[in-house]
């Protein structure tokens, strides 16, 4: 049978010092795959252009909506007189 080895460590050797090689040879990495604090600044991201979109939103629908008043108060006194 043939082993192939997938990892890329070096498989251990027989003896008293074959273990010590194969762990010095592991990287010191914190893991791998994507980072939480990429997701947590790009959460935050998202989520203040979210904020900020729907306010200006909000204002420009209170803006139509007081001009909207002015004119129809306007109107109103117009009609009174």
């Amino acid at each position: 049978m043939i082993r192939i080895n997938l990892l890329g460590i070096p498989r251990q050797k027989k003896g008293k010092r074959g273990s010590a090689a194969a762990v010095a040879m592991m990287p010191d990495t914190p893991g791998e795959g994507p980072n939480a604090l990429i997701f947590l600044v790009l959460g935050l991201i998202v989520g203040i252009a979210g904020i900020w979109y729907l306010n200006r939103d909000v204002q420009a629908t209170a803006d139509k909506q007081a001009v909207q008043l002015t004119e129809a108060n306007r109107k109103g006194a117009d009609w009174l007189r």
